[in-house]
């Protein structure tokens, strides 16, 4: 799906908007079951918060990793602590919001996922 994404990504034109779009579109056509909606959605949401425009400012990039939280949560209605991949996105949006580094930013996420080792699937 990630593969897809990324070449649908990069043949397409136009805005930063445009081009998660067509990520959302390649990982969509990819993908089934629910992963591919949730991620298609988290796209989607990237794009909305890059915009119409053909770059952004590298101190902006931690708005897409909210932006792709919040399209998760949209679309699975989950919620922290039900095992799912808003285990990982969540922890990695609250320390990009908190403005941390990149690697902060990934251990975080690493970490969410890690913790749901213990968690019952809900």
């Amino acid at each position: 799906g990630m593969k897809a994404a990324a070449d649908s990504a990069q043949a397409a034109e136009g805005t930063l908007q445009d081009v998660f779009n067509a990520a959302a579109k390649g990982f969509l056509n990819a993908v089934g079951a629910s992963s591919g909606p949730l991620y298609a959605t988290a796209l989607l949401r990237a794009g909305k918060a890059a915009g119409p425009r053909a770059s952004m400012p590298s101190g902006e990039l931690r708005t897409l990793i909210a932006a792709i939280r919040d399209g998760i949560v949209q679309r699975g209605k989950a919620e922290p602590g039900q095992k799912t991949m808003l285990d990982a996105w969540g922890p990695a949006a609250d320390a990009a919001a908190n403005g941390q580094s990149a690697n902060a930013i990934v251990t975080a996420a690493l970490n969410g996922a890690e913790a749901t080792r213990d968690m019952i699937a809900t």
